[in-house]
């Protein structure tokens, strides 16, 4: 990596909706441009829900050195090398557990490097867990005393709870439940998904923790994302760019609003944003 003369120092980059297309793919303008901009000197980081195994795959087919901010910001890894892990308390998995249990939904209790679910996975996901970009190492309960005892045994692990759930008042109840609590970070992150991490843990924080850790001021990061988990990062941005296709929510807080994921929006963004200011 070359002494960056570039007003940003760093780049953090969601994946679903952002990065990857629809299909999941990532398409190579944008592998290019992220090449590009190392080659300029800018640090890159992909900020994203996604396990680390599932980001270590992207970063690989990338080749280029790359941060990890992984599950919502809860773990922050760089050749392997622990930047960032915040695990949930012996209180806050017993409290998830319970609405797990009470509103009896399907749920995946993480750990940086296992996921741990009470339901198997459809085929369409199955493949590409197995073969493509959604990369993972995972384990289904076969039932719901082995669901317990797998999250009791990596509980000192486990940063990141993920609902799956299609109804939405049944959504929406969920959510308010762990809400309510006051214990817990809750946010949207894809079609139907709940993700749950530490009430202090967001991917903004990650953002700050890896920024200090390199020592580059805020103003210097740049941030793009598209949903609900990406908020924070986007408003303690220096440059918050966020994707056409992204929530509302968000574009309210965007400096710019760039094209849509699956127009190679990021590759858009790195050009006309980042690399000819």
């Amino acid at each position: 990596m070359v002494e960056s003369t570039m007003k940003y120092k760093l780049i953090c980059v969601d994946i679903d909706g952002t990065l990857a297309c629809d299909d999941k793919s990532i398409p190579e303008e944008n592998k290019k441009a992220l090449r590009k901009a190392y080659q300029n000197g800018i640090n890159i980081a992909i900020a994203s829900g996604r396990s680390v195994m599932s980001i270590q795959s992207i970063i690989q087919d990338l080749n280029i050195p790359c941060y990890a901010i992984c599950l919502n910001g809860a773990y922050i890894e760089a050749n392997q090398n622990i930047i960032g892990h915040h695990p949930f308390s012996s209180r806050q998995l017993q409290k998830a557990y319970e609405i797990v249990e009470e509103d009896e939904v399907h749920a995946t209790f993480s750990t940086p490097s296992l996921s741990i679910r009470n339901h198997d996975v459809s085929k369409e996901w199955k493949k590409q867990i197995e073969t493509g970009s959604l990369k993972a190492d995972y384990i289904v309960a076969k039932s719901k005393q082995e669901y317990k005892q797998l999250i009791d045994q990596h509980q000192d692990k486990i940063v990141k709870i993920s609902i799956l759930e299609k109804e939405s008042q049944k959504y929406k109840k969920i959510r308010t439940d762990f809400e309510n609590l006051n214990l817990f970070s809750v946010v949207k992150s894809d079609v139907d998904y709940i993700d749950v991490t530490d009430v202090n843990c967001t991917k903004g924080q990650a953002v700050q923790e890896l920024a200090n850790h390199l020592n580059i001021a805020l103003e210097n990061v740049v941030c793009i994302g598209d949903n609900e988990n990406d908020m924070e990062m986007i408003e303690i941005a220096g440059l918050g760019i966020v994707m056409e296709n992204g929530v509302q929510s968000l574009k309210a807080k965007a400096d710019f609003i760039t094209k849509d994921n699956n127009h190679f929006g990021v590759a858009y963004a790195i050009e006309n944003y980042i690399l000819n200011k």
